[in-house]
């Protein structure tokens, strides 16, 4: 926030914008003017936005993910080429089943 404007003034700032901007637009015949208040409409919204979403990231931090694996997808072991998979053990056949 700017320290030097008060607060009662600081805040309504995007709507005061916009709404400047719609006014421009509406009233004034000129081509100049016409695009002067469609600049001061997306000032408007592009100062709204960014104080939403600075506001909105403030309030509340991102939450860790504390999933199984989690740690080993964000942060891989250096030596994955070296590690040795361990091979499917075979199958015992049961004493009930035949060979077909």
């Amino acid at each position: 926030m700017l320290k030097n404007i008060p607060i009662w003034i600081y805040e309504p700032l995007p709507y005061i914008y916009a709404l400047t901007g719609v006014v421009a637009t509406l009233t004034l015949d000129v081509l100049v003017g016409r695009i002067s208040g469609l600049m001061l409409i997306s000032a408007g919204g592009v100062v709204w936005y960014q104080r939403m979403r600075y506001r909105r990231l403030r309030r509340r931090p991102r939450k860790r993910d504390l999933s199984w694996g989690a740690n080993q997808r964000l942060h891989p072991p250096k030596d994955l080429e070296n590690i040795k998979l361990a091979k499917p053990k075979p199958k015992k056949k049961l004493e009930d089943e035949e060979d077909l």
